[in-house]
């Protein structure tokens, strides 16, 4: 996917040594980052028309860096084989927050990129209404994962300038992060995470 990561995260993170157990959602989810960061953070994806039950896409932060005189957080994700012809190939990217807001690093004496605002809770759009960018659908989604059943999550889709393909959908559970990502032919619905528990 495009994102985190793109994401990372909008595509990027998690920890090997760490062993996987699924975890129930924080509360009070508004109050929360919308991934967690926190060294040792870990989070691995699945998608069906992988072969291989056992594979999985991790992203995991591994480590702390200063780039610009601030702190980041350096999130790396593995490669993955999607199936159906698509991959997913080793990356890092340099994530950290500022007034609620989750930024990503884009270079040396560049603004860095703005993945999510803090005031997420812009007025909702119909999902059949044409728009360009990320828009949020629902921000009270439930959804049932292998990792476990989140509540009250954020339900993004990402439209391209033209309207002719399904868009990126994105479902991300306030203080665990991604939960679901899908698009036309690929779907990466969470296996499993490890959130440090002094984040």
């Amino acid at each position: 996917m495009k994102t985190l990561l793109i994401l990372a995260v909008v595509c990027c993170t998690i920890l090997g040594a760490c062993k996987e157990t699924a975890q129930t959602q924080p509360t009070n989810t508004t109050s929360v980052e919308f991934i967690p960061l926190a060294v040792g953070n870990w989070w691995r994806y699945t998608n069906f028309n992988n072969p291989d039950t056992n594979a999985y896409w991790e992203w995991k932060i591994t480590d702390t860096k200063i780039l610009n005189n601030r702190m980041y957080y350096v999130m790396t994700t593995s490669n993955y084989e999607m199936g159906a012809g698509m991959n997913k190939t080793a990356d890092t990217c340099y994530l950290r927050y500022e007034s609620g807001d989750l930024l990503r690093y884009s270079g040396t004496n560049l603004p860095d990129s703005v993945l999510f605002e803090a005031s997420y809770s812009i007025p909702l759009i119909d999902s059949n209404t044409w728009a360009v960018g990320r828009i949020l659908l629902s921000d009270t989604d439930s959804l049932q994962v292998p990792a476990g059943k989140f509540y009250n999550c954020l339900h993004f889709i990402i439209n391209g300038t033209y309207h002719d393909t399904e868009p990126t959908n994105d479902i991300i559970a306030p203080g665990v992060g991604y939960i679901n990502m899908w698009g036309n032919i690929w779907y990466l619905p969470l296996k499993s995470y490890h959130i440090e528990s002094n984040n």
